[in-house]
């Protein structure tokens, strides 16, 4: 996404417009993670891949709030084989 992660900020009038994007974990199109922030006026029309924690707007959110945002990219979760 446009940030990896988000603590306590703001991201506003931001967007990912057509893009691959691709990770492990905590995957989003705007941002990877947030944490007690606000997101608005945001949106993203690309794909987004990950193994777990992925959204098209964010990977995993906690304690935050989004609003006047959306998402109509494609959003996949694929799995990763782990080799030991």
């Amino acid at each position: 996404g446009v940030a990896g992660a988000i603590l306590t900020g703001t991201i506003d009038k931001c967007f990912s417009f057509e893009c691959n994007i691709s990770g492990l974990d905590f995957v989003g199109g705007i941002t990877g993670s947030a944490y007690n922030s606000i997101i608005k006026n945001c949106y993203n029309t690309g794909y987004v891949y990950a193994n777990q924690y992925v959204g098209g707007i964010v990977g995993r959110l906690g304690s935050s709030t989004i609003y006047d945002s959306y998402n109509i990219g494609f959003i996949n979760k694929y799995h990763v084989e782990k080799n030991y």
